[in-house]
């Protein structure tokens, strides 16, 4: 679960910031040694887990906790260039107001 990824060169102190260059290290781990599913994907996962033979790579699904711009310019290409699906829960509150 990430909040927003942003250039490296930028300098904003947030634990809920992760730097473009570590989230591409991360993404990277990810895909070497998860099975990184849709969120359509986990569910269904989830509804027949019992009847599953144990994977040799475990599921993951990335998601982003809100829909910050960071998140379109930075971890979006990351992700493209990866082949990494992932599910953006966006505030549609702050949408609707601007």
């Amino acid at each position: 679960m990430y909040h927003e990824v942003l250039p490296d060169n930028l300098d904003i102190p947030s634990w809920l910031v992760v730097r473009e260059a570590r989230f591409r290290r991360q993404m990277r781990y990810l895909k070497r040694h998860f099975r990184i599913l849709s969120m359509d994907a986990a569910v269904d996962y989830l509804a027949t887990a019992a009847k599953q033979v144990k994977a040799r790579r475990p599921p993951a699904v990335i998601t982003f906790d809100d829909g910050y711009a960071g998140n379109f310019s930075c971890a979006l290409p990351v992700l493209r260039a990866l082949q990494l699906p992932f599910t953006v829960y966006v505030s549609t509150a702050m949408v609707a107001g601007g």
